[in-house]
């Protein structure tokens, strides 16, 4: 498959994702839901281990690469480069920032120092 076609197939199935999978019913309510998700999710993320749980109402980026038998639990929010390994439960209602305002100078206020660069995000297994 030529990039022009993976990137458009990325594309489509991330827009699908955030506009009905994440909406979805939670996995304890609808197995096939979970399917929906994991089916729409694995296919717009750099690396999708195998039974993967992407729980009503995940928000993530494609710079996710996230282990076997991982989840990201309810309302949930991962952005930016995050590295997620084998067997990690997700809570609900997490939020993971790969970047947070500049704070180096103390007489300029926090919000007008602009940002950090980006740091990945690394979760063990």
């Amino acid at each position: 498959m030529n990039t022009f076609l993976k990137r458009l197939r990325r594309s489509i199935c991330r827009r699908l994702y955030f506009r009905i999978g994440m909406k979805l019913k939670s996995s304890v309510q609808s197995r096939r839901a979970q399917n929906i998700r994991y089916w729409l999710g694995s296919r717009f993320v750099e690396k999708c281990g195998k039974n993967v749980n992407f729980e009503h109402g995940a928000r993530f980026n494609p710079e996710l690469n996230i282990g076997d038998y991982s989840g990201i639990g309810v309302n949930c929010l991962v952005s930016g480069r995050t590295y997620i390994g084998n067997h990690v439960m997700m809570g609900p209602d997490c939020i993971m920032y790969s970047y947070s305002h500049a704070h180096d100078r103390l007489d300029i206020p926090m919000d007008q120092q602009g940002f950090e660069d980006p740091t990945p995000i690394h979760i063990g297994d």
